[in-house]
């Protein structure tokens, strides 16, 4: 059974201590800030997936590698291609042959080590989760952002 229409959230986070050191597996303390990213999804009849970054003013389908940008330029692929990643690991999970629509839309500051596009990540796979009714665990869904986090910095922490 697919839902309609649903909206999942994931707050933002800061390292307080040991911020470069958990890239290397170091400990560090860590806690959540009352700054959210949210994302809405939806089930296409197409096979397409296609995005809406309300924030960042970027928007495209992504049609199996071919991207067909709306809004945002050239560099609309390349920061939306994260998120492309998360979806499709979710529905390889469903193993469903379906498309999916997400809009996305946060309140956390962009490239201020808040850890903004994790947030955005786990919201994604959690809204494309819930839509598909999964029932995807906390470390399914970190492992999720985690793909979609190696895109976007190599090397990322690790901290969701």
């Amino acid at each position: 059974m697919q839902l309609l229409g649903v909206t999942a959230s994931a707050p933002a986070k800061v390292i307080l201590f040991g911020e470069h050191f958990v890239v290397y597996d170091e400990p560090a303390i860590v806690m959540a800030i009352d700054k959210r990213a949210y994302a809405s999804a939806d089930v296409r009849k197409d096979k397409r997936i296609h995005i809406n970054s309300v924030d960042l003013g970027m928007s495209g389908f992504f049609e199996g590698e071919n991207f067909l940008e709306e809004r945002g330029g050239q560099t609309a692929r390349k920061t939306l291609e994260p998120l492309k990643i998360a979806i499709q690991k979710v529905l390889e999970h469903s193993k469903m042959n379906v498309g999916i629509s997400v809009e996305v839309r946060a309140d956390i500051p962009v490239a201020a080590g808040l850890g903004s596009s994790a947030a955005v990540a786990a919201a994604v796979a959690t809204a494309v989760g819930r839509v598909l009714d999964l029932k995807l665990s906390k470390e399914e869904i970190f492992r999720i952002s985690y793909e979609a986090e190696r895109f976007v910095h190599g090397t990322p922490s690790g901290i969701g």
